[in-house]
């Protein structure tokens, strides 16, 4: 995984990247979501999630954000991802067809 954290630029083919962050809106009130965005890098991740947040919600502004690679080691409630997993990680996954930034 460190081999990962270590590419700054960008890969040659799209991953899937989660992200935890705090949305500050317009009046003030603070949300903290999750979303999974499909890019080939962490940097364009963020804008990406930056221009989509603010073409949602007007004003709105990311004030932290945690990003990580989703990988064939990664685990939820300590074990691997499935399968059915991975199919729930791509169509959750923006940018899709119906051009929806799924936040939990």
């Amino acid at each position: 995984m460190q081999v990962f954290r270590k590419k700054c630029e960008s890969f040659d083919y799209g991953q899937y990247w989660k992200i935890n962050y705090k949305e500050t809106r317009l009046n003030g009130k603070q949300f903290k979501f999750k979303t999974i965005i499909y890019c080939r890098s962490k940097v364009f991740a963020l804008n990406i999630l930056r221009k989509k947040t603010e073409e949602d919600n007007p004003g709105s502004k990311i004030s932290h954000a945690d990003i990580s690679m989703i990988s064939s080691n990664s685990r939820i409630n300590n074990r691997k991802l499935s399968i059915v997993d991975w199919a729930h990680v791509r169509n959750a996954a923006f940018p899709n067809e119906v051009n929806v930034l799924f936040k939990k």
